[in-house]
């Protein structure tokens, strides 16, 4: 349950009228600070009812917050958003996901001009 009021996620509406969410519904490693554990849940009923679909950055030591959906998101590039610590200075990390609910960090040091994302496990 969100428990800051920078909590903050995107609401999908596909084009079949199906709703979801991607936001920091879940508790995280820092109480009482912005973001958390990214959820998914998807409606069918316009919003009455909410299945969860996946936790996918539980475990995680800093709190995950403002997913945001990219214009025209592609089901591979479903949401983008940051991680961090309010609890002291650490590097912030960036991460997306698919719309099946796949998690991928992007590197923070990059040797090339390109590289293949790994999925977090």
């Amino acid at each position: 349950m969100p428990d800051h009021n920078y909590d903050h996620g995107s609401l999908y509406i596909e084009a079949d009228g199906a709703g979801g969410v991607i936001a920091p519904l879940a508790p995280g490693p820092q109480p009482w600070g912005p973001g958390a554990d990214r959820k998914i849940g998807t409606s069918r009923d316009q919003g009455t009812n909410w299945t969860k679909v996946k936790v996918r950055t539980s475990g995680s030591k800093t709190n995950h917050t403002y997913a945001r959906k990219p214009v025209n998101a592609h089901p591979d590039f479903y949401a983008l958003w940051a991680a961090g610590s309010r609890l002291e200075p650490t590097p912030s990390s960036l991460y997306f996901a698919t719309q099946a609910g796949r998690v991928f960090p992007l590197p923070a040091h990059m040797t090339r001009a390109t590289a293949k994302p790994v999925p977090v496990p």
